[in-house]
Order: C-alpha cells, then structure tokens, then sequence
C-alpha cells in the first residue's frame, strides 16, 4: 500500500492500459488470445518499473509500462515464458473442467463456477513466477537465472508465497465481482506488493 499510495493515479491508468490491451487483442480472431497473454504481461510489467523508480527516489511514469520491450531477449523471452506456462494451465483446467477452449474468446461452456477454477489454477501455477520479473528487469539477470533465483526463492519460503496466492485470489476475486473495473486498482496493489516481497527477500540487508 504505501508505494501504491505515493502514485494510484498513475500505477492505475498503468494498469488501465495493461488491461485495455488484453481486451483489445482478445477481439482479434484466431491468434488475439495468444497474442493477449504475451503483449498485456509485459507491459503489466511496466508497474514493477514504476515501483522501483518510486522506491529509488525517483516517480513513477506511464511511459513505464513500454520500458520491458526495451529489455534483453533473455528477460523478454522469461517474462513472456512464464506467461504462457500459466495461461497454458489455465486452459488445461478448463479443458477438464468443462470440456472447452480457451482459446476461443467467447465460450458457452465457460460457467462461473469453471472461471472461479481457471484464475484459482492460474495463481496456484503463477507463484514460482512471482519473482521472476523483477529478477530479469531490474536484476537484470539473463533467462534461466531469472527462473532460478524466482524457483529458489518460492521454494524457501513456500508458506508467505501461498498466504500471499490466497490474498491474491481474493482481491482477483473483487476484480470479478465489479466486472473488471476494481482490477485497476487490484493490479498496482498486486504489483507494488510483490515488488516488496521481492526486495525483502531477494535484497534483504
């Protein structure tokens, strides 16, 4: 919360884009639901950059949220890595589930109870992750450092990382219940707190 509350304003309209983006590219046919699960984490991203300039001394830009793309192949490829090992999971569910496929956007089969079960798979598989933008951006360490140093850190402290799924869930939850408009707030809140727990942990002293 306290980094979130020295910028809402700009980690939110962050956020706004993040989130305009993935809707936008969803409506493509065919390849939008790909597309929308490598372009909208990255410039997701952006936050975690926003937080460390805030931290630093520095304030928090929108122009933030383009900084990742000017990253290393390496942090890139993790970043967007990670994203499709957790949207393949989700799919995975729902293809259990409900028999249906994620990568249509507009699916029948897709009963409240099935998206409940799809974000709540997609948590579960993101924690490992956590760490990882924040060691290929601003560690700057190279591709299988990132997943490494992010793995390592999961593993240590799998308690916090699983209280923290939960809280997470949660406040996803809201986002759901307002139809999307709270996850502009639920993103910064997100982000500002796993930029945290990545500097106690990883930068600890």
């Amino acid at each position: 919360m306290r980094l979130w509350k020295r910028a809402p304003f700009t980690l939110c309209l962050m956020a706004f884009l993040s989130l305009a983006a993935e809707f936008a590219l969803q409506l493509v046919p065919d390849a939008g639901m790909l597309a929308s699960k490598i372009v909208p984490p990255l410039l997701t991203c952006g936050m975690f950059i926003g937080a460390h300039a805030i931290e630093s001394g520095g304030r928090a830009r929108i122009g933030d949220v383009f900084v990742p793309f000017a990253a290393s192949a390496g942090a890139i490829g993790a970043i967007v890595l990670s994203s499709l090992v957790i949207f393949a999971a989700e799919a995975l569910a729902v293809s259990i589930i409900a028999d249906a496929n994620l990568l249509r956007v507009a699916n029948p089969d897709m009963s409240l109870a099935t998206v409940l079960a799809m974000f709540a798979v997609g948590v579960l598989v993101s924690l490992p992750f956590t760490f990882l933008p924040m060691c290929a951006l601003l560690d700057h360490m190279g591709f299988a450092q990132s997943f490494a140093a992010s793995f390592r850190a999961f593993s240590l402290n799998m308690p916090a990382f699983l209280l923290y799924g939960v809280l997470s869930y949660v406040l996803l939850l809201v986002g759901i219940a307002t139809l999307g408009v709270g996850l502009v707030i639920v993103l910064p809140l997100w982000a500002t707190s796993s930029y945290v727990a990545w500097r106690e942990v990883m930068h600890a002293g």
